[in-house]
C-alpha cells in the first residue's frame, strides 16, 4: 500500500536528508556556542558561598577571598549562612543547587569527610555528591597540657599517663571529632588508656585544663592560639609535620618520634556535582590567585593556618584520601553512629 514517506524512511529524499543534516548541525553548533558563551561570560551575577557555621572566622575568610575574586571576575562572593545539623543543612543545600557556578560551599574536613561516619543522617560523599573546587588553607591541632601537671612534652605526657593509671584525664569535644580521634590514635600507639572526659566546647575544655581537672587535651590551633600565647596552658606539639610559624618554639607532631602521621584540618570550596570543568577551573584559578593576596595570607597565617593553593584535581585527591582514611579510623576508635 502506498504511503507518504516519513522521517527515517529509507525512501527519504536525498535533498531533504541533506537539508535536515545541515539543520541538525546548525542547532548543535548554536547550543554548544551558547553554552561556551555562557561559561565565557561567567560570572554574570554574584556567587553565593554557603557557610555551615555561625558568623565568625569562616565567613571572614570567604569575604576576604571574595574581594580579590571580584577584582578578577567582576562579581562578588556573597556569604549565605546555613547552620544546623552538624553542617548537613549547608551540604544538602549546595548539593541540590544547579551546577552553574553560582552556588558554592565553604566546607571543612570534619564536616565533609568525618561527619558521614559519625552522624547517621550525613550520608554523603564529598567527591561524589559535590565537586571539590579549591583548597583554602589547612590548620593543625594543638596538643596542650595543664601547667599544674608539670608535663612539657609528648614524651613526658606518655610517661605521666603510664605512671598514673586511672588518674590521667584528657578532654575532648565529642567522639568522632578531630580532638578525640587524634588522642585516641596517639594513646593507642603508646599503649596508654586515659580517662576521656567529654566537654561541650573548647572554652570548657580550656577552663578544665587550667584547673587541672584534666591533664591534657587536643585543641583546634586557631581557637587555642591566644591562650597558648598568654600562658594558660603548656603547648606540647602541633599536629602538623612542620612547626607552625605562629608558635615557632612548639615542635611538630613527628619531630621526637612520638607519632608517625600528621593531622591537619583543611577548608575549601565545593560546587554541586555536574558543574562543567571549565567553570571549576576558572573558579579554582581565581581563588588560588586570591590566596596570594597579602591581606588573605596575613589573616590565615596569624591564626596558624597554612595556605596551600592547588588545582582542583589535587584537592579532590586530598578529599578522597581523607574520606577513605576516616572511613576506617572512626569505626576503629569505637565511635558509634549518632
Amino acid at each position: 500500500m502506498d504511503h507518504e514517506p516519513r522521517l527515517g524512511d529509507d525512501a527519504l529524499d536525498p535533498a531533504r536528508r541533506s537539508m535536515l543534516a545541515r539543520m541538525g548541525a546548525l542547532a548543535g553548533a548554536t547550543l554548544l556556542g551558547g553554552r561556551a558563551l555562557a561559561q565565557g561570560d561567567f560570572p554574570a551575577r554574584p556567587v553565593s558561598v554557603v557557610v555551615g557555621t555561625p558568623p565568625g572566622v569562616s565567613d571572614q575568610m570567604v569575604r576576604m577571598v571574595g574581594e580579590s575574586v571580584q577584582e578578577q571576575l567582576g562579581q562578588p562572593f556573597v556569604v549565605l549562612t546555613k547552620t544546623g545539623a552538624n553542617g548537613l543543612i549547608s551540604v544538602n543545600y549546595v548539593s541540590n543547587a544547579p551546577p552553574d557556578g553560582y552556588t558554592l560551599l565553604f566546607g571543612s574536613m570534619s564536616t565533609l569527610t568525618m561527619n558521614p561516619f559519625v552522624y547517621a543522617n550525613a550520608r554523603y560523599n564529598p567527591t561524589v555528591d559535590l565537586v571539590p573546587v579549591a583548597q583554602h588553607a589547612v590548620y593543625p591541632m594543638l596538643w596542650t597540657a595543664s601547667k599544674k601537671s608539670g608535663i612539657t612534652s609528648l614524651k613526658e605526657l606518655v610517661a605521666y599517663a603510664k605512671a598514673n593509671p586511672g588518674r590521667f584525664f584528657v578532654g575532648h569535644h565529642g567522639e568522632g571529632g578531630m580532638s578525640y580521634l587524634t588522642q585516641y590514635r596517639f594513646f593507642q600507639r603508646h599503649d596508654v588508656k586515659p580517662v576521656y572526659v567529654p566537654y561541650g566546647g573548647n572554652a570548657q575544655t580550656l577552663v578544665a585544663l587550667q584547673a587541672n581537672d584534666i591533664q591534657a587535651s587536643v585543641e583546634p590551633f586557631l581557637v587555642a592560639l591566644p591562650q597558648a600565647r598568654n600562658g594558660m596552658f603548656t603547648p606540647l606539639a602541633v599536629t602538623s609535620v612542620e612547626r607552625n610559624r605562629a608558635l615557632p618554639d612548639v615542635p611538630g607532631f613527628m619531630e621526637d618520634g612520638m607519632s608517625d602521621y600528621g593531622m591537619e584540618a583543611w577548608f575549601g570550596f565545593f560546587a554541586p556535582k555536574g558543574m562543567p570543568a571549565e567553570l571549576v577551573n576558572k573558579l579554582n584559578g581565581a581563588i588560588n590567585k586570591a590566596l596570594l593576596d597579602p591581606k588573605v595570607r596575613r589573616l590565615v597565617e596569624e591564626g596558624g593556618g597554612v595556605l596551600r593553593p592547588v588545582d582542583a584535581g589535587a584537592f579532590a585527591q586530598t578529599v578522597a584520601a581523607d574520606y577513605k582514611r576516616f572511613s576506617a579510623w572512626i569505626p576503629e576508635a569505637g565511635v558509634k553512629m549518632q
